[in-house]
């Protein structure tokens, strides 16, 4: 029986992901691809399929299918959720009829708390850790644009092991996709989010890139007060992080792209809903629950919720 995969959402990490196991499929197909996408790009997507803009090479596939209700269409082996932290709710119910208990789940948002907001809605299935370092974004409805390196996916689930998986990550990396199976993925999300939440602050706060940040003195200050108030909440949460995660997140600032953004500040750009919740405004939240103070988080986050 082939593979089916399902991807959920078919913005900047979607549309990469999906781009990429289209093109790179051999001809034979060994595995289905499904997009599922509501509103803007369905038609195109439809019309079109997907096209990827890489800085060396535009490639335009199709999957076997792109739909907004895919309640009639049988369980998938694979369903990767790639939207909005502020969309999950919706997309879980709408991929009720998708999942059973040997479904893997890879979801692909931001944010610290993703899987236990997953198994909620499917305590019952094959729910992992996921998280994603890439630069992409939708250009216009059904072509995405990436930037800089490929970057790398990881996944993984302390009841799991690689050898469970070994197909799907053949699938992937045949599909040009560096993939790392972890087994402790809880460290990586906090290390993700370590680099990434004060990024998308400054970013979304000055309206300015990462090239802008690496430049300033006075933004890798901050970036670094930002960090330090994250470590310090995440090793009340049993995750250490320390002095060498804040060098080596100066530095993939100063490699990244000049020109390089966060999907959090082109929403607001845009004037469109925000990931803040779990992001700046996570950092918030938690630090108080956890009787500590965040007192750069909670100036930016004051700041952001006016705009």
């Amino acid at each position: 029986m082939k593979m089916r995969i399902a991807i959920v959402g078919i913005g900047g990490v979607g549309g990469y992901l999906g781009a990429r196991l289209c093109c790179f499929r051999k001809p034979q197909k060994p595995y289905h691809v499904v997009f599922i996408q509501r509103g803007e790009g369905l038609l195109a997507l439809k019309k079109n399929g997907i096209t990827l803009v890489t800085d060396k090479n535009t490639y335009t596939s199709f999957p076997d299918m792109t739909t907004e209700d895919p309640s009639d269409l049988g369980v998938f082996s694979h369903v990767m959720f790639c939207v909005k932290s502020y969309q999950l709710e919706e997309a879980l119910r709408l991929t009720k009829n998708i999942i059973d208990k040997n479904t893997v789940i890879v979801p692909l948002l931001n944010g610290i708390e993703v899987k236990k907001k997953v198994e909620t809605s499917y305590p019952f299935a094959k729910v992992m850790d996921g998280c994603i370092y890439v630069s992409s974004e939708v250009i216009y409805p059904g072509v995405v644009r990436q930037t800089g390196s490929a970057g790398y996916l990881y996944f993984g689930a302390q009841n799991s092991s690689e050898s469970e998986h070994r197909v799907f990550l053949d699938i992937l990396k045949n599909a040009r996709i560096k993939t790392v199976f972890e087994k402790n993925m809880k460290r990586r999300i906090w290390e993700k989010f370590l680099l990434l939440c004060p990024f998308a602050t400054l970013s979304s706060y000055y309206n300015c890139t990462a090239g802008d940040i690496a430049d300033s003195a006075e933004r890798k200050r901050e970036f670094v007060f930002l960090m330090k108030e994250i470590i310090s909440l995440a090793e009340s949460k049993g995750i250490i992080l320390g002095e060498k995660d804040i060098r080596a997140n100066l530095e993939k600032i100063s490699l990244f792209s000049k020109n390089t953004k966060t999907s959090f500040q082109r929403d607001i750009e845009f004037g469109r809903k925000t990931e803040i919740d779990v992001l700046t405004g996570y950092v918030v939240q938690e630090t108080k629950k956890m009787n500590l103070e965040a007192p750069v988080h909670a100036f930016f986050y004051e700041k952001l919720l006016e705009r």
